[in-house]
């Protein structure tokens, strides 16, 4: 969403842009129902739908959808941050920048609303590397 807005009017997807880590470069898509993130071993990112009560080793955070958009709760003695500043639960906004753990990996939150193409301008390239710069510890 080249125009700056932090919500798009009539949401069609949601997705996590990997920006650093072994998923760099990798888009996860967010479905409409919970997702757990895992982290593999490697610091893959993956995302699983989460069942109710269903607990699996190495889940870093649960994504619930909320208004549109989705909120990011940290796992059980998990570190996540969110544009830098360390969170238990956030309701993510287009373009924030999460970061799962205490080295990374770094993935920004993208909403893509109807009409608007879901490829990246030279901005939004320029704008990755210094939010990078910004909220990486």
């Amino acid at each position: 969403m080249a125009d700056g807005n932090d919500t798009a009017p009539s949401i069609r997807a949601a997705a996590l842009e990997h920006i650093t880590g072994p998923s760099r470069g990798g888009v996860t898509w967010l479905g409409g129902s919970a997702l757990d993130i895992y982290l593999s071993p490697e610091r893959f990112v993956r995302a699983v739908e989460a069942r109710v009560g269903e607990t699996r080793e190495g889940r870093v955070a649960r994504l619930h959808p909320e208004a549109g958009s989705f909120e990011i709760e940290a796992a059980e003695d998990e570190r996540i941050w969110v544009n830098g500043k360390r969170i238990t639960h956030h309701r993510l906004r287009h373009h924030d920048m999460i970061e799962f753990g205490e080295s990374g990996p770094l993935s920004r939150f993208r909403l893509y609303g109807e009409g608007k193409p879901a490829r990246k301008t030279l901005g939004e390239i320029f704008s990755n590397c210094i939010d990078y710069l910004r909220v990486s510890r």
